[in-house]
């Protein structure tokens, strides 16, 4: 998932799986 491997290289370590979901779901509407 190439949204999930953006979010994560930028956020990192910081944010928590969930959240990656979480901002990845409300990215995309």
């Amino acid at each position: 998932m190439r949204l999930y491997e953006e979010l994560n290289s930028q956020y990192g370590d910081r944010a928590s799986p969930l959240e990656i979901v979480v901002l990845s779901l409300a990215t995309n509407g």
